[in-house]
């Protein structure tokens, strides 16, 4: 699932990071993860200042995603610490922390080089993880499925007229839905997920609907 009014955050950040190579300088796969099993359930995310992006992606993907422009190197260990989260990083001088080399903050490194749809496919084959229902990309927060009732005198008429179904984020309150671009987030989400699987060497399973 994804919703037309979340997209454009998607299409911007995208464009702004294209996707690339693996960086030659990637650090080895094994010292890549601190304190992390490559099997998780659930797992919950805090994302670095520079992958604002793929914490929208995450969040996509169903995942909890926390993310804040700006922060502190320091406050952000801290609070992925304080609050269980695996820390997603870019910034390589992270990883020299004490409490992150040692792993009691769980950690993974995200290579720079990656543009976003290549971040994602990233992690989600670091950790092997696979889809979940899809949270508001926007902050994280839940959705409720809505009717074309519930929705009417908020959504755009037009909207009203092609789309049946409207999700509430439990998290901001938007109103959203499916739009025109479901099928490309579709499609990424679906290659992120068979990178989870060929990582963890099973065999692939049909794209979700």
């Amino acid at each position: 699932m994804f919703v037309e009014r979340l997209a454009t955050h998607v299409n911007a950040a995208e464009h702004a990071s294209p996707i690339s190579s693996l960086s030659r300088r990637r650090a080895p796969f094994r010292s890549a993860l601190c304190g992390v099993q490559s099997r998780l359930v659930e797992p919950r995310f805090f994302c670095d200042a520079m992958l604002g992006g793929l914490a929208r992606w995450l969040r996509a993907a169903g995942y909890d995603a926390a993310f804040e422009q700006g922060i502190d190197d320091g406050v952000l260990v801290a609070r992925a610490g304080e609050s269980g989260r695996i820390l997603l990083s870019s910034d390589g001088g992270i990883f020299e922390r004490t409490v992150v080399r040692e792993g009691r903050v769980r950690s993974l490194f995200v290579p720079r080089a990656l543009g976003l749809s290549a971040q994602l496919r990233f992690v989600f084959g670091a950790l092997s993880l696979s889809l979940l229902p899809p949270r508001c990309m926007n902050c994280g927060g839940a959705l409720a499925v809505l009717t074309k009732d519930d929705a009417r005198g908020e959504a755009p008429p037009k909207t009203l007229e092609r789309i049946e179904t409207f999700y509430r984020c439990e998290g901001c309150g938007k109103l959203l839905w499916r739009g025109s671009h479901w099928e490309r987030i579709t499609r990424v989400l679906a290659e992120a997920e068979t990178a989870a699987l060929t990582a963890a060497g099973r065999p692939d399973e049909p794209p979700r609907s």
